[in-house]
């Protein structure tokens, strides 16, 4: 195979951005990036793109989505997950987590099957990497826009049922541990190396700092469907806030959290405990109208999801225009602020020796983007997979 180099590209390293870069790769790794005048060397016959200034930034992962293009990982066939995969990867994610919706265990079960033949099919655009169980095993008082009528406390049996089909492309389980049964279940998670995350949960401080001695050590969608912070019961956000192990999501979409939140997340949590999520849906890249959420209906209007008790219902949002309301608000440089959605869950998913960054030895997971954060182009393990310019994937 050719060698393929980006000239003329903001490279944006884990530590800088090499303003006047470029990047060479082979076989789909990263092999040597640099400063184009002083170091670049080109082979006869290699492929050039020339970035012409744009930012040559590590792939978006996303380890909180649902759909996107008109499509729901529930839909559990073989063409949403590629839709799915397509509408990412023209927003720029070369990585995520296909998220579930509250189900039976046998719905769940069909859609785990379906995803895990699909990721060793040809009809595998790359970037989906595993599942993201979030629900069944949930509170219902902290439901959100989860179905109540299959809302269930955690069975241990169905989870080994789960993790026999997927093994380890079960990735993350969302649930709430104050639940009769969780302890057994994380447990059991965290021994397979799953990450598992408190949500959509009312559980007090001290039930989340119990489970926290059970291997649980990650919070999903932080404020949103949890109980809320009080002066005299800090419960699940106060613990989450102020473990300095556990990871945490925010959708940053500019709906889901005040201004003024993230910043206090931001001086309370390690930058890089923190993960920005898009919790996107369906109608993500979709027009304003009225889409299906796991059997129940979402209204989208301005691009606001919402169920008819008028609940939040995920969002239609995209990882990059959250990474830009992030630095509006929090003032983070550019090479720190791409690492929330690149290193940080590739961190979180222990990938990060192959995915994440840029650097020498890593997989080719790249994103371009202008200075407004459009996306020009997406390579995963360097193969073009979206192009702006001819939409080929």
């Amino acid at each position: 195979m050719k060698d393929l180099i980006f000239i003329n590209a903001k490279v944006i390293g884990e530590d800088k951005i090499v303003e006047e870069g470029y990047l060479k790769l082979k076989d789909g790794i990263i092999v040597e990036f640099g400063e184009m005048a002083k170091e670049l060397q080109v082979n006869e016959g290699s492929n050039i793109i020339d970035l012409q200034g744009d930012y040559l930034s590590p792939g978006i992962i996303d380890i909180h989505t649902h759909g996107a293009g008109g499509s729901d990982i529930m839909d559990g066939n073989f063409n949403a997950f590629r839709i799915i995969s397509e509408a990412k990867a023209s927003q720029g994610v070369t990585a995520l987590l296909a998220t579930t919706l509250t189900a039976s265990h046998q719905r769940l079960k069909e859609v785990s099957q379906k995803l895990n033949s699909y990721l060793s099919s040809k009809d595998n655009l790359g970037n989906i990497i595993g599942l993201h169980l979030e629900g069944p095993y949930i509170n219902g008082k902290k439901k959100g826009a989860q179905r109540e009528d299959q809302i269930r406390p955690p069975r241990l049996n169905e989870v080994k049922e789960l993790y026999d089909v997927l093994g380890d492309k079960l990735k993350l389980v969302t649930l709430a541990p104050e639940i009769k049964g969780s302890k057994e279940v994380i447990k059991y998670l965290v021994a397979k190396g799953v990450v598992v995350g408190a949500g959509h949960s009312n559980a007090s401080e001290e039930e989340v700092k119990e489970s926290f001695k059970w291997g649980l050590d990650h919070g999903t969608h932080l404020f949103n469907g949890m109980r809320a912070l009080h002066h005299r019961e800090p419960g699940v956000l106060g613990a989450l806030l102020l473990d300095e192990e556990a990871t945490v999501e925010i959708i940053a979409d500019g709906h889901h959290l005040h201004p003024s939140i993230i910043e206090m997340v931001f001086k309370l949590k390690k930058m890089e405990k923190i993960i920005p999520v898009s919790d996107s849906i369906r109608a993500s890249d979709m027009e304003d109208g009225v889409y299906d959420l796991g059997g129940q209906e979402v209204k989208i209007k301005g691009g606001i999801a919402r169920l008819e008790s008028g609940n939040l219902a995920g969002s239609t949002t995209e990882l990059r225009k959250s990474l830009k309301n992030i630095i509006e608000i929090t003032g983070l440089e550019l090479v720190q602020a791409i690492k929330l959605i690149s290193l940080n869950p590739a961190r979180r998913l222990n990938i990060d020796d192959k995915k994440g960054s840029i650097k020498v030895g890593k997989d080719a997971d790249l994103t371009i983007l202008n200075s407004k954060f459009k996306v020009k182009g997406t390579f995963i393990e360097g193969r073009e997979v979206y192009n702006c310019l001819n939409n080929k994937s």
